[in-house]
């Protein structure tokens, strides 16, 4: 996997921030992960806490901080989509999260016309926008939904 932060050094040799599956499946973050740059002793834009004992690598969700896959399912959009701890939101091979147009499209949303203004006509914000998805039920899959339960109503058999 390959990192998603680099140093602000500029060094490129510092060990990446990665995960892997244990025995059980479950992804676990390396823990030789180093947060201060091995050349000059920059702290690297990594997830870490300060405690009292220091600086430390963060401990916590299994899902921050991780691509998503080109060849797996995406997990459910999160309204902190823009933000790299959210859920598996890291783009599959560059180093940042989603656009808001891959955002829509894989929500379904650039299948159907939206339009992004308020009731005065001024255009919404990305951030509403990105809050929205992440709070609300890709469009294809309501119409699926609302198509299975007619079809329920009307006692009729959904197309195949």
């Amino acid at each position: 996997m390959d990192s998603v932060f680099q140093a602000h050094s500029g060094f490129q040799d510092n060990l990446t921030h990665n995960s892997k599956k244990d025995e059980k499946g479950i992804n676990k973050a390396s823990l030789e992960t180093p947060i201060f740059c091995v050349k000059c002793g920059a702290l690297l834009p990594r997830p870490w806490v300060k405690d009292s004992n220091g600086y430390r690598l963060m401990k916590g969700y299994k899902s921050t901080y991780k691509r998503m896959s080109w060849d797996s399912p995406a997990s459910t959009l999160t309204r902190n989509l823009s933000y790299t701890c959210s859920d598996k939101k890291l783009h599959s091979s560059q180093n940042r999260v989603l656009s808001l147009y891959e955002a829509m499209k894989l929500h379904t949303i650039s299948n159907y016309h939206f339009c992004w203004r308020r009731a005065d006509g001024k255009k919404v914000s990305d951030k509403l926008i990105r809050e929205i998805i992440g709070e609300s039920i890709p469009p294809a899959g309501l119409e699926k939904i609302f198509e299975f339960l007619v079809n329920l109503l009307e006692n009729t058999r959904p197309d195949s």
